[in-house]
């Protein structure tokens, strides 16, 4: 009978190890335990800091309100330049119709005191240009005939803008002539593409070329 008591209080002895180290904490257990410690730790007079996962929706809130700050400003300069554009060719349309139904006509009468007041609607080296061409060409051949042109612009469009501040038009111009010569009025028809700039505010003649 004293056999198999032995062979039981062995075995006892022989599952003690085991249950010792089921108690015993893992490296594992107390490394997280020491940065658990270290993550919380404060020092005094400091606020305790925000955990990451609090802080990075906070940070991609101002990443986006950035980016949505910067697309608005893009989008809104491009509506500006387009909203200015779009009124620089109305206003040049009117200007230059009105200065090419002047610029094109002539009166042998009053057609030196008119070339230095046109001066005012045009820019640039055309200005020297305009009156080279008046002085030198159209003058003497209109006070020879003593010629009378009215030109009248029946047609105008946008062909190009160089942004805000450059215009070019197709003008569709008759033009009526009179002289003692003449039984009626001769009328003849023309093209001209007229480039305009926007100077200090006015729109002016930078040029002018049949087409």
């Amino acid at each position: 009978m004293s056999a198999p008591t032995g062979e039981t209080t062995e075995a006892a002895e022989f599952t003690e190890p085991t249950e010792s180290r089921a108690t015993e904490p893992t490296e594992s257990t107390e490394s997280t335990e020491s940065t658990e410690s270290r993550a919380t730790e404060t020092h005094p007079g400091e606020a305790p800091s925000r955990p990451l996962w609090r802080r990075t929706p906070i940070r991609v809130c101002a990443v986006v309100g950035l980016l949505a700050l910067v697309a608005g400003g893009v989008f809104g300069g491009m509506a500006w330049r387009q909203h200015a554009t779009d009124t620089a060719r109305a206003e040049a349309l009117q200007a230059g119709t009105a200065a090419a139904a002047e610029l094109l006509s002539y009166d042998h009468r009053t057609l030196d005191a008119a070339v230095d007041q046109r001066m005012g609607l045009v820019t640039g080296d055309f200005r020297d240009r305009y009156r080279q061409l008046v002085t030198d060409t159209v003058a003497p051949a209109a006070k020879a005939r003593q010629v009378v042109t009215t030109s009248t612009v029946v047609g105008s469009s946008v062909v190009d803008d160089d942004g805000p501040d450059q215009v070019s038009l197709l003008l569709f111009v008759n033009q009526s002539s009179e002289a003692p010569g003449l039984a009626e009025p001769l009328l003849t028809g023309s093209r001209i593409v007229m480039t305009l700039q926007d100077v200090d505010g006015r729109w002016l003649t930078s040029n002018l070329e049949p087409v």
